[in-house]
């Protein structure tokens, strides 16, 4: 019987730590998925506008078709016109 209850509390041990391992994968993949954030502007952005991506702001300026998203530790601007 001894053995028994070894047993157990082992496997509610490992099913509690699968739990926690789970829910801290389930955060890192949020994480990473704003990590892939970005605006597109298709037409004009006006000055005064503020662009926050992740606790990063960016204060625009009048600029036409632009892809706004962050890279590092920084918010970069691409524009959306191709050669």
């Amino acid at each position: 019987m001894d053995l028994y209850f070894k047993i157990e509390s082992a496997i509610y041990t490992k099913e509690k730590q699968m739990e926690t391992l789970l829910s801290a994968k389930d955060k890192l993949e949020e994480l990473k998925k704003s990590c892939n954030a970005c605006a597109i502007v298709n037409g004009e952005l006006f000055e005064g506008v503020i662009v926050e991506i992740d606790g990063l702001r960016w204060h625009g300026k009048n600029i036409m078709d632009v892809t706004i998203k962050r890279t590092a530790q920084r918010i970069a601007i691409v524009s959306n016109h191709y050669i």
